[in-house]
């Protein structure tokens, strides 16, 4: 056949797709791309497998190292991220080709695709897609194609199933896990919201308003919200239409309907709609019928708790007198100029005036207000306050255990433990009951979670400290980083290079001056990696 027969027959059969589409009113674009073959490699994935390796650079490659320091797969890779639950992990080879390798480090799919993308759905349900010759498609977890790649756009959505754009318009739809229109293109966006009561709901946008279909295609709720969203506690959307605002069923239809500046919110404290504005709050059903409990005009915005069956509120017509609501919204006992919630300690703050105090739930005085600012009651039975323009620490009787000397302070209840800022910039830390640890003679402090640490700079170099005061490493870092995303490896920098720490501080991994290499070392301080014949010293 000649070259002008081959060319006339090509554009002959992409009319003939374009004419004879069925019902669609569009045609799949027809796209001669060469053939994409499988990317089956020797690998084989394990869920779970992978969760506590770590990705660290050397000489410009990616390998993965576990939490003892052993290298678990030497670097060999351009780009590298952490593993997915699934056990597969998303790495490049040295030209820069992505495919997946397994926790051992073997290619499960083979490097080839131009870029490639892992979605997780649920615990162990992982959805591969890779572009090639520009197009995307969907793998299996072998690395066998389950589509090939013709589509612009390709993200996974669960169950086997995805939203891909039609590469010709743009548009996307849903297509099964062989890549077969489910829902023909018609939307500008797809993707999975909510299964509700059995049923998926997939969020949909047409005409820039948003909707939801089924896995059929047909529409749940009509696109015809500006947002929507789903409030699970009410189990009801909360939606926008134009200048409406409200909340509608599963089918769209509409329960409460406002206008702005008013809008409505579930509240879950009080499992009620609350219909809010500057003036007033209104509260409904979850039927969508006004209760008959009197407006309040304004309720504190963190609602967090009503073990005490109290909330902050003033009543309408008296914006300036505060009290407090039990959950009818009835004013039980008022006469400040701001009220806020009570704190699971049982102390709420109140103001008079200028000055801030707190109230227990009777309505009794438990601080007099004397302060300018005033932090809620923290479990631990201390609040922060300010007296001035200086920060200190009070607890229930209203005693400063912390006087009030310092620029700024933070109290960290998880360390229990008190960290103040005073002139000069200098850093100190106190216990939780106010007794110094530290004066303040640090230029940083940082708590360091995951360790169960702290780390301060002092004099330029940092070190850690146990949380009874005492030094576990003392400063000679010049530089600490951000925990990666596992629990047990803290990055630095130490004498210019980058290191890895344990829990215990100490090193795991370092890049070795003498050697001009990464070395990993184990807790006798034996070099285990690289090993002998790629070392340049010993």
């Amino acid at each position: 056949m000649t070259l002008e027969k081959t060319f006339f027959t090509v554009f002959l059969l992409a009319v003939w797709a374009s004419i004879i589409w069925p019902g669609s009113g569009w045609a799949e674009e027809f796209i001669l791309i060469p053939d994409a073959p499988d990317l089956v490699g020797p690998g084989k994935a394990q869920a779970g497998e992978g969760a506590s390796l770590h990705y660290f650079q050397f000489n410009d490659l990616y390998g993965y190292i576990d939490g003892s320091g052993r290298i678990v797969i030497p670097p060999a890779f351009s780009k590298a991220e952490n593993f997915h639950k699934c056990g597969l992990a998303r790495v490049a080879d040295r030209e820069g080709r992505y495919g997946f390798i397994d926790a051992k480090g073997q290619w499960v799919v083979l490097p080839g695709l131009e870029e490639a993308g892992i979605s997780v759905s649920g615990e162990k349900d992982c959805g591969l897609v890779g572009r090639k010759y520009n197009r995307w498609g969907a793998l299996d977890l072998t690395g066998r194609w389950l589509f090939k790649p013709r589509f612009a756009e390709l993200s996974y959505l669960g169950r086997q199933q995805y939203a891909a754009a039609y590469a010709k318009e743009g548009l996307k739809g849903l297509l099964d896990s062989k890549g077969a229109w489910l829902v023909k293109p018609a939307f500008e966006s797809v993707y999975f919201s909510e299964t509700i009561g059995g049923q998926d709901f997939i969020k949909v946008y047409k005409n820039k308003m948003s909707g939801f279909i089924d896995r059929a295609g047909s529409y749940l709720i009509n696109p015809v919200f500006d947002s929507i969203y789903w409030q699970s506690g009410a189990k009801l959307f909360s939606v926008s239409q134009g200048q409406d605002r409200g909340m509608v069923d599963l089918k769209g239809s509409w329960l409460i309907k406002t206008k702005d500046p008013v809008y409505v919110e579930y509240q879950s404290k009080f499992n009620e709609l609350w219909v809010r504005s500057d003036t007033s709050i209104v509260a409904y059903t979850l039927a969508g019928a006004r209760k008959r409990v009197p407006p309040r005009s304004d309720i504190w915005a963190y609602v967090n708790e009503l073990k005490y069956k109290l909330t902050s509120c003033s009543e309408v017509g008296r914006p300036s007198n505060w009290g407090f609501c039990n959950s009818d919204g009835r004013v039980v006992f008022q006469g400040f100029s701001r009220a806020y919630d009570f704190s699971d300690f049982g102390l709420a703050e109140i103001q008079k005036g200028s000055k801030c105090g707190y109230v227990d739930p009777k309505g009794r005085q438990a601080i007099t207000p004397r302060f300018d600012y005033c932090s809620r009651f923290r479990s631990s039975g201390v609040a922060e306050v300010r007296v001035g323009e200086l920060y200190g620490v009070t607890n229930a009787k209203g005693t400063l255990i912390v006087k009030a000397n310092y620029k700024s302070l933070n109290i960290d209840d998880d360390f229990n433990l008190i960290f103040v800022s005073a002139a000069g910039d200098k850093n100190g830390i106190n216990r939780i009951n106010g007794s110094p640890l530290f004066e303040p003679v640090f230029d940083k402090t940082v708590t360091v979670r995951k360790m169960k640490r702290v780390a301060a700079q002092y004099q330029g170099k940092w070190g850690f400290l146990n949380l009874d005061g005492t030094w576990l490493i003392r400063p000679k870092f010049d530089e600490i980083m951000d925990f990666y995303s596992h629990d047990d490896m803290m990055p630095v920098i130490y004498r210019t290079k980058f290191a890895l720490l344990n829990n215990n501080a100490q090193f795991i991994a370092y890049n070795d001056v003498a050697c001009g290499q990464y070395v990993v070392r184990n807790g006798a301080d034996k070099i285990i990696w690289p090993p002998p014949a790629v070392r340049s010293c010993r």
